[in-house]
């Protein structure tokens, strides 16, 4: 089905009937407590999640006195954009679609294990579909961080909770623009 949009991310879901195959009737007769197999399980859990890159307009000292640095303003785009998709596996795997530079997988790989590690999983398979352009300022960091988590989030059932976890996934210290982007999109004042 088509993604569902909230804010600045863009969510969707497998189903679970892939090209008229019934998982459940399949899985029924092989005795499987769930009448699923793992198969089903891991396409029906799958979570694909993509976000727009943004701009940094520029920096603001907060001073010392706040828990950031900086605020600044900054706005989304609606293109490049990152894709990721995930489903819950045991362990932390990482493969890249068509066209997308193998660079971007130990990127994703890492940011993968440490949403793991946050929300107490045990692990995921990570696929890139698509990859922002690294340090051009376009904030590939954060948004390629925040997606990877909220992918492995919604395939484990957990919610994302972007901005709570943004600084344990190493985002968002400097300014909170990007999480503000990936969370709504738009135009952002962060003061």
């Amino acid at each position: 089905r088509p993604p569902r949009r909230v804010g600045g991310v863009a969510y969707s879901y497998q189903s679970l009937v892939v090209h008229g195959f019934n998982f459940r009737e399949r899985a029924g007769r092989r005795g499987d407590e769930t009448g699923l197999t793992a198969a089903a399980q891991r396409l029906m859990m799958r979570a694909t999640v993509e976000a727009g890159a943004r701009l940094h307009v520029g920096f603001g000292n907060l001073s010392l006195a706040h828990e950031r640095l900086y605020g600044g303003v900054g706005l989304s785009l609606a293109e490049p954009r990152v894709r990721l998709s995930a489903v819950p596996t045991e362990g932390v795997r990482c493969t890249t679609g068509e066209g997308v530079a193998e660079a971007a997988t130990a990127v994703v790989r890492d940011h993968a294990t440490t949403a793991c590690d946050l929300l107490g999983v045990s692990g995921a398979e990570v696929q890139v579909e698509r990859a922002l352009p690294r340090h051009v300022g376009l904030g590939s960091g954060t948004a390629t961080a925040l997606t990877a988590l909220t992918a492995i989030a919604r395939a484990h059932g957990h919610e994302p909770r972007p901005r709570e976890r943004a600084p344990a996934m190493g985002r968002g210290g400097r300014s909170a623009v990007g999480v503000a982007v990936f969370e709504r999109g738009g135009f952002v004042l962060d003061a």
